[in-house]
């Protein structure tokens, strides 16, 4: 028998698994890593590879329309001039109130995007 994160999430939904990190932070600006690696003395114990969105490296207008809520939330967090900040947040919020959620799922979003977009820094 496998690890419950390899075997049973092919098994059961019979789909491709890939590890993503999603970085929220506000700096650094230089890129994240894609891979983590592990050893004890010579022998290599782990080497975990995966995917990477850095969001301070998205410019938020990219995604402005578009029709998921998930990246209408995540434009809080991502490149935008300081003066920006109440036009994302302004956007953030219309996207959100023309999107088909229900109340509970629009007021999670708007939560996220009220804490993570502060008017000031």
């Amino acid at each position: 028998m496998g690890t419950v994160g390899s075997e049973f999430f092919y098994d059961r939904y019979n789909t491709l698994i890939a590890p993503l990190a999603l970085c929220s932070y506000r700096s650094p600006r230089r890129t994240a890593a894609t891979s983590h690696q592990m050893a004890v003395g010579q022998r290599r114990v782990l080497d975990f590879q995966y995917q990477v969105i850095q969001l301070n490296q998205l410019v938020w207008r990219d995604y402005l329309g578009h029709p998921n809520p998930l990246a209408t939330a995540l434009m809080a967090r991502m490149r935008m001039i300081p003066k920006e900040r109440w036009q994302v947040k302004a956007a953030c919020f219309r996207q959100l109130a023309g999107l088909s959620l229900t109340s509970a799922q629009q007021h999670m979003l708007a939560t996220f995007v009220s804490i993570y977009l502060p008017f000031w820094p």
